[in-house]
């Protein structure tokens, strides 16, 4: 098939004979996947036996490992595109047009089942009360908050925390000079760290002083957890398949999906309870 092509060799065959002979090679025509290049680039490769190496070592320790991560579902259902329905309307699961405010929700769990008092669901939508102690949508502010109040005081043993590399759980303790930096940020930060410089420099020659300077990349959050008495593993990009709570959102959803307003009660109050009732369904058997 190469030679063909790369000698511009017509073909004149059907096009069920190709899509025979494409069969019989090993092809299949599906929906266009395109992590799977982006996790085999050298980088990533590289990332991820890093990652294998260092969850290997913890599990020889016998640690216990607390999955973290966040998803999203709407109050009339996840967004579900088929279900068995006939001619009535009673086989319609969701029986408005909307799919509904969108919610964030937040979790973290282990060996155990899910880490008690640390769920979190937040409408992105609604307009904050003076009240309300999470509100909008998922930001670095928020997730340290979820982090210090819900997550860290609830972990019973000390814990090796896995997460992915979302921005707001990598917010720099320090920011450290990049190559978008103008020419007055660049002498603020060797002002502030006390690096002697000449201001009249050009940027190009203040940018190199400030990379012979940068410290180590430090997060925010690394700290709080190492502080806590715990350990951070940082997931590899593009790798959410090391993460098994992955599934459980995927368990919880259904379970959502299938009890939300069966009596067309779509109030924020029976979103919170079912969501509530859908995690109760996870337990460390199931």
């Amino acid at each position: 098939m190469l030679s063909t092509r790369a000698n511009n060799i017509p073909f004149y065959g059907k096009v069920s004979t190709l899509r025979k002979f494409l069969h019989d090679i090993g092809f299949e025509h599906k929906k266009r996947n395109n992590n799977r290049y982006l996790v085999e680039q050298p980088h990533i490769i590289a990332a991820r036996i890093e990652y294998l190496g260092k969850y290997k070592n913890y599990l020889e320790q016998n640690r216990r490992f607390i999955f973290q991560d966040e998803s999203w579902t709407f109050r009339n259902g996840t967004g579900k595109t088929h279900e068995w329905q006939d001619s009535s309307t009673r086989s319609v699961s969701v029986k408005k047009a909307s799919t509904g405010p969108r919610y964030i929700v937040c979790h973290a769990g282990g060996r155990d089942g899910f880490v008690n008092g640390a769920s979190l669901i937040v409408n992105t939508q609604k307009k904050p009360k003076q009240y309300d102690d999470y509100h909008g949508d998922m930001n670095a502010e928020m997730f340290k908050k979820w982090l210090t109040e819900k997550l860290l005081p609830n972990i019973e043993e000390p814990s090796v925390i896995v997460m992915d590399n979302a921005s707001y759980h990598s917010t720099q303790s320090e920011k450290q000079p990049v190559s978008s930096w103008k020419k007055d940020e660049l002498i603020e930060w060797l002002i502030e760290n006390k690096i002697p410089h000449d201001p009249r420099s050009r940027r190009d020659d203040l940018l190199k002083l400030c990379q012979n300077y940068k410290k180590p990349t430090s997060h925010e959050i690394d700290s709080l957890i190492q502080e806590s008495g715990h350990e951070i593993l940082r997931l590899p990009p593009y790798c959410y398949v090391y993460n098994p709570i992955e599934l459980v959102w995927g368990q919880c959803k259904r379970y959502y999906d299938a009890h939300m307003a069966p009596e067309c009660d779509y109030s924020e109050e029976k979103a919170m309870e079912v969501w509530s009732e859908a995690l109760s369904q996870v337990t460390p058997e199931r």
